[in-house]
């Protein structure tokens, strides 16, 4: 009975280590933006970031909703990257949702069925954004994590917004800065205005002096 909870034990310990090491393996995909910091262009102009995957296996498919402030950057056009498309096999491009209103962009693009035996592997670049610059100011180019999937052949709808997630992923967000007005408190504001009154009284009673 002994040597039975001995093999037991072992046979538990030995699973449990496999299991630990399978997970030690496993992969989590990144959807980034690249460049991550886009600087120093003024109104009137106009950048492009791509939004990368790294670390992804076997993908069929895409969707990305990203956040932006409308007042600084407007969203001109999304188009498809090479990376779904990169083993032959043709992607379909869902039309992409722009509102430079409310300030936010969708976009993705999956497998034409019939479904390939296996899909993408690897780095590259699912799409790429072109932005107007409108506005002065320093914001976040977020990603939606409820709204930003990747997934696999087996597409299952879990909710009103999106397709199950079938690969983990992590998403590195980026950003976009050009400066802005300066603004000055109320307290710096007071601070000149009586340093300039001060400077004028002085200026006045030297030349009220000299006069004498």
């Amino acid at each position: 009975m002994k040597v039975n909870r001995l093999w037991i034990l072992l046979i538990i310990s030995a699973t449990m280590t496999f299991a630990l090491a399978g997970v030690g393996k496993a992969s989590t995909a990144k959807i980034a933006l690249d460049p991550p910091e886009v600087k120093d262009i003024d109104p009137g102009g106009t950048f492009t970031v791509d939004v990368t995957v790294t670390d992804v296996n076997n993908l069929y498919g895409w969707q990305f909703l990203m956040h932006f402030d409308p007042d600084v950057v407007q969203v001109d056009n999304v188009t498809e990257g090479p990376f779904l498309g990169s083993t032959g096999e043709t992607p379909f491009p869902l039309p992409p949702t722009i509102d430079n209103d409310q300030g936010f962009v969708i976009a993705g693009s999956t497998f034409q069925l019939p479904f390939p035996a296996d899909g993408v592997t690897g780095n590259g670049v699912l799409a790429t954004i072109a932005f107007s610059v409108t506005g002065r100011g320093t914001i976040n180019l977020e990603f939606d994590e409820d709204e930003t999937l990747t997934y696999l052949s087996e597409v299952q709808w879990t909710n009103s917004h999106g397709l199950k997630v079938g690969i983990p992923v992590t998403l590195d967000n980026g950003t976009f800065s050009n400066g802005g007005q300066v603004t000055l408190s109320p307290l710096i504001i007071i601070a000149i205005v009586v340093a300039v009154a001060l400077c004028g009284i002085g200026a006045f009673y030297y030349m009220r002096r000299r006069r004498t």
